[in-house]
């Protein structure tokens, strides 16, 4: 009996998720016309939002500047209010994420469906925008994935957001100090 209930606690789950991922995807999607098209300069950026997950959405812009680049983090917990962390990488760090983007091949990288369907992981959009050119946005979600192999672009990103997810808590907790 209790596998049972456990079983019908994912699925519950798993419905209220996939509702609030509609409503936190399409508060979140930008729509670009073609004036909104152009960039001044060379933009990355990786959004995660849904899933079985403390954090209805996560989204980390990194901008090439004349040294390195500015990052902008802005993490949106469930319950309460986005948090927004800036930072600067230097040029050793953008070159990092841009030589990933070229060994990955992201712009010949197509969508594909998921041989299988896996619940509660939530959608990545990774979006590279240079300066110039149109964008090119790849994601991965429960029906779809890459169609190439971008674990060291992911592990990249992932680490980063470790990164200002524990500043964002440092944040926190001076101010409840």
């Amino acid at each position: 009996m209790n596998r049972f209930l456990f079983i019908l606690m994912l699925i519950t789950a798993s419905c209220a998720c996939a509702s609030k991922n509609k409503q936190a995807d399409t508060g979140n999607t930008q729509k670009e016309t073609p004036a909104e098209n152009k960039v001044d300069r060379n933009t990355i950026r990786y959004h995660w939002s849904g899933g079985l997950s403390m954090y209805e959405y996560y989204t980390l812009t990194i901008e090439e500047a004349k040294e390195g680049a500015d990052v902008n983090f802005v993490m949106k917990p469930v319950n309460g209010e986005s948090k927004t962390v800036t930072d600067q990488l230097s040029s050793e760090g953008y070159l990092e994420i841009s030589n990933l983007l070229t060994q990955v091949k992201f712009s010949d990288l197509t969508q594909k469906p998921r041989g299988m369907k896996i619940f509660d992981i939530g959608k990545t959009i990774i979006t590279w925008h240079g300066v110039n050119q149109a964008p090119v946005e790849r994601f991965e979600d429960t029906d779809t994935i890459v169609s190439g192999d971008i674990k060291p672009l992911k592990s990249w990103f992932d680490q980063k957001v470790r990164t200002y997810l524990d500043r964002i808590a440092v944040q926190d907790a001076k101010l409840q100090n």
